[in-house]
């Protein structure tokens, strides 16, 4: 009898303390999916599993924690100080999955050459900060911006570029070559671009299947659209559709745009 009794308040004290803990998640999943995170930017990051994964088990050792240590029987002043230690280390965990899924967070959709690159934090060394000129050298805490490359100021600076490329470190990393959109921007993303129907020759089946499914809830007629490669640290099988008109993104496939 006393073990069910025990058994029941766990469970009771372990479910109220899971409804809190997912109300902080839901709180949390807001702020990461509807400004950090919007689709398709983290599909192409990682961010949907990074997020589960320290909400996982963020939410399940908070309350099981709980739901083990609490007990009827014991007095009131160690109750409160086992739920109190719980509560910390559910704590700190969620602060470090918070702060990792902020370092992991995407900053700026950049149209680099004949792509969009989709440019995270970590992506970016710290020390290039301070090589970049304002507004660049402050790291964005907002919905990430889409932007574009500068042209080299110099044949040598060019040939800079193009060794760090080589080393790994693209121009689309570097935030002293990132620019603002103009006027010019719109022309250059679409003469990069190519129409759906070549799109298409490239594609097999089954992501010809996956291409369609996206078109037809676009309801927009194929020769207005065209689409650009975008690529991420983790993948390059993703495409941007583009309006022909305005060269801005109507939705997205994962599928190869090379």
């Amino acid at each position: 009898m006393v073990f069910k009794e025990r058994f029941l308040s766990g469970v009771q004290a372990g479910f109220i303390h899971l409804l809190v803990s997912v109300l902080v998640a839901s709180l949390l999943a807001f702020l990461v999916f509807g400004w950090w995170y919007p689709y398709p930017l983290r599909e192409m990051v990682g961010g949907t599993e990074l997020f589960l994964l320290v909400i996982a088990v963020d939410v399940i050792c908070g309350p099981l924690l709980t739901a083990v240590i609490f007990s009827p029987a014991k007095k009131k002043w160690q109750l409160l100080l086992d739920v109190a230690i719980v509560v910390v280390i559910q704590l700190v965990a969620l602060i470090y999955g918070t702060y990792t899924v902020v370092q992991a967070r995407p900053i700026y959709v950049v149209f680099e050459v004949d792509r969009f690159r989709v440019v995270t934090l970590a992506d970016v060394d710290h020390k290039d900060w301070n090589k970049a000129s304002p507004p660049w050298t402050e790291k964005p805490w907002g919905t990430p911006r889409w932007i574009t490359i500068r042209e080299p100021i110099d044949n040598a600076e060019k040939l800079e570029s193009i060794e760090l490329a080589i080393a790994g470190k693209d121009a689309a990393l570097r935030p002293n070559w990132w620019n603002e959109w103009s006027a010019d921007t719109p022309e250059a993303i679409l003469s990069r671009s190519k129409s759906i129907s070549d799109l298409r020759k490239k594609l097999d089946i089954a992501n010809l299947i996956i291409l369609d499914g996206v078109l037809v809830h676009l309801q927009v007629s194929e020769d207005r659209l065209r689409s650009l490669p975008m690529t991420s640290f983790k993948t390059t099988n993703w495409v941007a559709i583009i309006d022909s008109q305005t060269a801005k993104p109507l939705a997205y496939a994962p599928v190869d745009g090379f």
